[in-house]
């Protein structure tokens, strides 16, 4: 059974992707994250141009 389960590479196919998912993942969340805070902080710039053309 043992010889059976080594000689089988489906379980390290599968940790193979399991791992390049996570790491995929991990990039879209730092490059969402990252975009998000630029993006707020433009909006919030704008905004604030606004309000003080429109003298709020």
């Amino acid at each position: 059974m043992l010889k059976t389960f080594i000689q089988n590479e489906d379980g390290p196919t599968t940790v193979e992707y399991a791992i390049l998912l996570a790491f995929i993942g991990s990039l879209l969340l730092a490059t969402i994250l990252s975009v998000g805070g630029a993006t707020g902080t433009t909006f919030g710039a704008n905004a604030n141009a606004i309000q003080n053309a429109l003298g709020h």
